[in-house]
Formats: structure tokens, sequence, C-alpha cells
């Protein structure tokens, strides 16, 4: 049941599974493995695996806030940037 949700996770916040493998440091192989509840992981895996799972959405959402303060920033002017004639 746990490994559906490592999946879902993943899933919902967009890390592909290369990335995610790379900054896990377990294979791509294993981490779909383990996703799909082929493979019993052992508790070095599965700490490497949350702590990875943990560290890429809180980069995601850092990024997510910039853009967010970006947009906040400069919403009032967006407009202005946009030549009339690329509207129609």
């Amino acid at each position: 049941m746990q490994q559906r949700r490592i999946r879902l996770l993943r899933e919902k916040h967009n890390i592909p599974a290369n990335q995610y493998a790379k900054y896990s440091r377990v294979s791509r192989q294993r981490l779909i493995e383990i996703e799909q509840g082929d493979k019993n992981p052992t508790e070095h895996t599965v700490s490497l695996v949350a702590s990875a799972l943990g560290g890429l959405i809180a980069q995601r959402r850092k990024e997510l806030d910039a853009l967010e303060a970006d947009y906040l920033r400069y919403r009032d002017n967006l407009l202005d940037y946009i030549d009339e004639e690329e509207l129609f």
C-alpha cells in the first residue's frame, strides 16, 4: 500500500521516475518495482525513497511559490507586454 502512495505522490507532483531515481540514488527499475509492489524494499531503501520524494516535493513547492510571487508582482502589468495584434 505504501508503494502506491509513493507513486501517487510522485505523479501528483509531476516528478519523472528518472529524476526521482537520480535524486534517491535508487535505480529507476528498482523504483518502478517498488511502486508496483513487486519487491519488498529494505528500510534503507525506503528511507532513501521517502527522503528523495520529500525533497523533490519541497523543491517543487519552492519553485511554485517563486512563480506565484512573480505572477502577483506583475499581474497588473501582464497585458502591457502583449502586443494587441497578438490577441486577435
